[in-house]
């Protein structure tokens, strides 16, 4: 296929055509089209083209910039550390099962900063040694919000914007831009009125700059406002408890989530990684990043065990415990079953829970074991996980620990639905289905057992139906 010149329009599209059916080697067509080319509408494409079989290109890595509403997907509250589901940009990586990457080391966002600081957060980026190769931007609350007068404000915005968008590209990683998201505003130096209009006026020019400038853009305004409330405010069930409302809670984030999840889908994303099977089992000479989980974590069998006051009932897969984890006053039933998958090996295990008046009641899904791993391992635990059905969830988290002979964790990789009480971080999503993979996990010198597992918490008079499926425990030689 003859390239030509890279100055049409057409010869653009028929390079992508070309790279995608791998009829042009990737080295040629970087060389033809690379960054600081005239084709200013292909170079940052080629950057973000991802896994495609036999083209040898990685998937998409996501870095995230912004203000509080992506930085709080970061968890860091020791011994816990990972992510938490309650932020705009955290159910990316989970609702596109792993498909799409998001390590919260990408996660250069940092609350209460504004469009200014967005030039020193992508300077964080391009330090990564594994480039990302798009970087999720949400800013814009906080330089109206703090703005001691209107005036230059909003072309100050602008030309941030810009910046961060040309400096991106340059450097071969496309921008996402997500709209500035709706809040409730108050009066300080600025009206309540004049930032609404403001907050307005910037959403407004996104949506005609972000394109023109070669970024792509999500838009999740409308799912987020409350359509009664004349002024666009937003909608206050999906966001934090908190007086004034500013950061999406974990129903919020799932659905600035979902619109990622779209946009990734709508440019080709590689098939689900569904598990290897049963054969794939951890050996330390012939297969030292096999599966340290029974089965090959397919929950193939049962001969798995139940515990705690009031236990639950019906059959858990080998190599589990479904274990009531609170008194036995809380919880009403729990059941396990297995439920043969259609998409992927082995079955799903299916957990049945409710609870009464009488007080909340934690459903813990585990297995604990030292998997014959040492001091120094570094670990990474991942499962997919549904949500058919759930009310008044509490708290929910998919976990990988070390813990000491005290039985206490020492450290407590997270990947968290849920972290806090739903009174301070607001409902939790009722259904859901994706994939939680754990940051890796490297076992300290106090360590006796390593821990995997769901834990569910639920408030008095609840339910949840869920279920669990691909489980692996592998280890870590060498993370992104």
């Amino acid at each position: 296929m003859t390239i030509g010149s890279y100055a049409s329009d057409y010869n653009q599209g028929q390079i992508l055509k070309g790279l995608v059916e791998g009829e042009i080697p990737i080295n040629l067509a970087a060389a033809t089209l690379g960054p600081g080319s005239a084709a200013l509408s292909v170079d940052a494409a080629l950057a973000a083209l991802w896994r495609r079989q036999g083209v040898g290109i990685p998937g998409p890595l996501l870095a995230q910039i912004g203000d509080s509403r992506h930085a709080n997907g970061i968890l860091a509250a020791a011994p816990s550390f990972g992510r938490t589901m309650q932020s705009a940009g955290s159910w990316i990586e989970f609702l596109t099962h792993g498909r799409v990457r998001a390590p919260v080391s990408y996660n250069k966002a940092v609350g209460g900063t504004g469009t200014v600081d967005l030039d020193g957060q992508i300077t964080q980026v391009l330090a990564l040694s594994a480039r990302p190769t798009h970087c999720a931007i949400l800013t814009g609350t906080n330089a109206i919000n703090n703005a001691a007068s209107a005036t230059g404000l909003m072309s100050a915005m602008q030309g941030h914007f810009i910046a961060a968008w040309s400096r991106l590209r340059a450097e071969g990683i496309m921008p996402i831009t997500c709209l500035d998201l709706p809040r409730q505003w108050s009066d300080t130096t600025l009206t309540a009125a004049v930032k609404r209009r403001l907050h307005n006026q910037l959403n407004v020019w996104l949506r005609q700059a972000a394109t023109k400038y070669g970024s792509l853009l999500i838009d999740p305004i409308w799912k987020l406002t409350d359509p009664t409330k004349a002024s666009g405010e937003c909608l206050e069930s999906l966001y934090y408890s908190e007086a004034l409302k500013i950061h999406p809670g974990p129903a919020g984030g799932y659905i600035v989530g979902g619109l990622y999840k779209t946009l990734f889908e709508s440019m080709g994303l590689p098939p689900r990684y569904v598990g290897l099977g049963r054969g794939d089992t951890y050996d330390a000479t012939d297969n030292a990043q096999g599966n340290l989980i029974p089965d090959g974590g397919t929950m193939a069998q049962s001969g798995g065990t139940v515990s705690g006051a009031n236990p639950p009932t019906g059959t858990v897969p080998l190599g589990w415990i479904l274990r009531n984890d609170t008194g036995a006053a809380s919880l009403t039933s729990c059941v396990g079953s297995l439920e043969a998958r259609s998409d992927g090996p082995g079955n799903w295990f299916k957990v049945v829970a409710t609870t009464n008046g009488s007080g909340p009641a934690t459903v813990l899904i585990y297995n604990q074991s030292v998997f014959g791993l040492v001091v120094g391992d570094t670990i990474q635990f991942g499962v997919d996980l549904v949500f058919d059905s759930s009310s008044g969830v509490n708290q929910c988290a998919v976990s990988v620990q070390d813990r000491n002979a005290g039985g206490a964790s020492v450290n407590l990789a997270q990947y968290a639905m849920q972290f806090g009480s739903s009174v301070d971080i607001g409902a939790f999503q009722g259904t859901f289905d994706g994939r939680a993979i754990t940051d890796p996990l490297t076992l300290g010198a106090s360590f006796a057992v390593v821990r995997h597992g769901i834990s569910v918490q639920l408030n008095p008079s609840s339910s949840v139906t869920l279920r669990i499926g691909a489980a692996e425990m592998r280890k870590v030689l060498a993370t992104v």
